[in-house]
């Protein structure tokens, strides 16, 4: 008896408990499917042009609005760096140049002071020469009318001897001469060598940064409609400033921005569904390109009640290019 009153009187609170975890489950449900929906604009993807060094902008081509095809020429511009470079290098090969024939001069002159001073030693050397022969021949004639014949018989070996060391002095000089001068002229070829190569390596150098200025014509690379020109002719830009912007002809990224008390487990590559706010709807699918890892503040344009300040995330979404969608216009994002 006690035990049929006891399941009697939990009765109930079975009932509540089931009751309770079914509308619990049907809450959540509805939670989980409701439609979220925020605010998003249609924008385009833009592209900077740019150079990777410093450069001075020569002639631009283009202007704003602009239709361009990929590889259609922007502006030419000059390698500030290169032509300073260039300018250098072009010094440079003058300075070796002169140097070339200062070696030249150099060269030319020491030869020169080589043979004028082996012609004054020779020319010594003749003298005595001729001296000795001189003073031979007069003592010869000298004993001749006092001996008679027999005077050509006589030792001249004094004078002989004197004679052949006379000779072997003029073949040493000549000698010496020969082998100073051989020194000279490969100190000369060798400094022309060395200069020549350098001369080689420097007009390289000239041959490559002239190739490099010539090919800095900077075109864009990809179709689309030209943006904002921030530079214009005669202008020196530095590296990696924008020069100008590409952008595409069609929209193709949409901007949202998704409340901060909105918790979603949303995922690069996600797929959301984009309309517009009047009456003649298109819509289409698009997918989440990026996550905003920050909270930052929603533009005016972009929130429920623009005169609340609100803060979320930004979303990057990309949609078909055929889409009609007009730069710029607002749309819907919704995410079941």
């Amino acid at each position: 008896m006690k035990t049929f009153i006891k399941n009697k009187f939990l009765t109930p609170i079975h009932i509540f408990t089931y009751i309770t975890i079914v509308l619990l489950w049907f809450i959540n449900d509805r939670v989980n499917n409701e439609t979220v929906t925020f605010y998003g604009v249609v924008t385009n993807k833009e592209t900077e042009i740019n150079t990777k060094e410093n450069v001075k902008i020569n002639e631009v081509f283009v202007n704003t609005g602009d239709h361009v095809k990929a590889g259609d020429l922007l502006l030419t511009a000059t390698h500030i760096e290169l032509e300073k470079e260039l300018k250098n290098n072009s010094l440079a090969l003058e300075g070796l140049s002169l140097e070339k024939q200062d070696g030249q001069t150099l060269y030319n002159q020491q030869e020169q002071t080589l043979r004028l001073t082996l012609n004054q030693q020779l020319k010594q050397l003749d003298l005595q020469i001729s001296q000795l022969k001189k003073d031979k021949k007069f003592q010869i004639e000298a004993l001749e009318k006092i001996i008679g014949e027999d005077s050509k018989n006589l030792n001249y070996s004094e004078i002989n001897h004197q004679l052949d060391i006379l000779y072997q002095q003029k073949r040493l000089l000549n000698q010496k001469f020969n082998t100073d001068l051989k020194q000279i002229r490969q100190t000369a070829l060798q400094s022309k060598e060395l200069i020549s190569t350098r001369e080689e390596i420097i007009k390289n150098d000239i041959n490559l940064i002239s190739s490099k200025m010539k090919q800095l014509e900077i075109r864009t690379p990809i179709d689309g409609v030209v943006g904002t020109i921030l530079c214009k002719q005669g202008e020196n830009t530095s590296a990696f400033d924008t020069l100008l912007t590409i952008y595409e002809p069609h929209p193709s990224i949409v901007k949202g921005f998704i409340h901060e008390d909105i918790r979603l487990n949303l995922q690069k590559n996600d797929t959301l569904l984009v309309s517009t706010f009047d009456e003649e709807t298109f819509l289409c699918n698009g997918d989440v390109k990026s996550i905003g890892q920050r909270i930052i503040e929603i533009p005016e344009r972009l929130r429920k009640f623009p005169e609340i300040k609100t803060y979320g995330k930004e979303l990057t979404i990309t949609i078909p290019e055929n889409n009609r969608f007009s730069l710029n216009e607002k749309v819907i994002i919704s995410i079941e």
